[in-house]
C-alpha cells in the first residue's frame, strides 16, 4: 500500500463541549481492541469539533473544562505502536469558542445577523482566525503529537456570502449577488490553498483534507496535482 493509499478506517468526530468529562476511560487496550476488531488503515481522532472547543490539553486554543490527561497522546502512541497513521478531526469554520471571544470575526448576512451552521456560528474567510488559531493548533499537533495529516470538518459546506465589515473591506463591496458568489468561492480556494501550503512547509509530510472539498459540494478539479 502506497504513502497516500488509505481505504478504510476508524473515524472519531466527538465535538467535545465543557459539559463532558473527557479521558476517563481512554487507554491503549481499548483501542487496541478497535484495531484488532477493525483492523483499519488509519485511525482518525477529534482534537477540535463546532463548538471550537479542544477535547485535548492544547497549549494554543480553548481545551475543554473537563480534561482528565492526555487522551490525545495516547490515542497517538497506540496509533504508532501499531504503524497506523492518525488523523485529526478538526473543525475550521464552524467555531463556536471563537466566534464567541472574536464576535468581530464572524459571518455576518445581509441583515447584520451572524451566520450559522450545526448550531454554530460560521467564522469568517477575512479575519485573522487561520493565523491566529487555527495554524498554531495544526502545527501543534503536526510537533508535539506527531499526527500524520488533518481531516478539516466544519469548512467548504459552511461557506455562505458574508456581509460583515471584514468582508466588505476585503471585497470592495457593495457587490452583486452573483459576482459576491464568486468572490466568496474565490476567497475560500484562497483560504485552503494558504493553510495546505504553510503546513506543508511547516510539516511537509503533514497530510491536509477537507471534507466535501473537490467533491460533490465543490465539484471541480484541484488546483493543483496531488502526489
Amino acid at each position: 500500500m502506497g504513502k497516500h493509499e488509505r481505504f478504510w478506517g476508524l473515524h472519531f468526530d466527538f465535538h467535545a463541549e465543557d459539559k463532558e468529562e473527557i479521558g476517563i476511560r481512554t487507554n491503549p487496550e481499548d483501542i487496541e481492541a478497535y484495531i484488532r476488531a477493525a483492523r483499519p488503515t488509519f485511525l482518525q481522532c477529534d482534537t477540535k469539533g463546532h463548538p471550537g472547543i479542544s477535547s485535548y490539553p492544547t497549549k494554543v486554543g480553548r481545551p475543554a473544562a473537563h480534561l482528565h490527561g492526555d487522551n490525545l497522546k495516547i490515542w497517538c502512541e497506540t496509533a504508532r505502536k501499531h504503524g497506523l497513521p492518525i488523523y485529526a478531526h478538526y473543525s475550521s469554520l464552524l467555531d463556536g469558542a471563537y466566534a464567541k471571544t472574536h464576535p468581530e470575526e464572524v459571518c455576518l448576512d445581509e441583515s447584520g445577523t451572524p451566520q450559522k451552521s450545526a448550531g454554530q456560528e460560521i467564522i469568517s474567510l477575512f479575519g485573522s482566525y487561520v493565523d491566529n488559531l487555527m495554524l498554531p493548533q495544526l502545527k501543534e499537533l503536526a510537533s508535539d503529537y506527531g499526527m500524520t495529516g488533518v481531516w478539516i470538518d466544519g469548512d467548504c459546506w459552511a461557506v455562505r456570502r458574508d456581509c460583515s465589515p471584514l468582508a466588505m473591506a476585503a471585497l470592495h463591496g457593495p457587490l452583486t449577488r452573483e459576482e459576491h458568489n464568486r468572490r466568496m468561492r474565490e476567497a475560500y480556494v484562497a483560504y485552503l490553498r494558504h493553510v495546505t501550503e504553510e503546513m506543508q512547509t511547516y510539516a511537509p509530510d503533514f497530510q491536509v483534507l477537507s471534507n466535501w472539498a473537490y467533491s460533490s459540494y465543490q465539484p471541480e478539479r484541484p488546483e493543483v496535482d496531488l502526489p
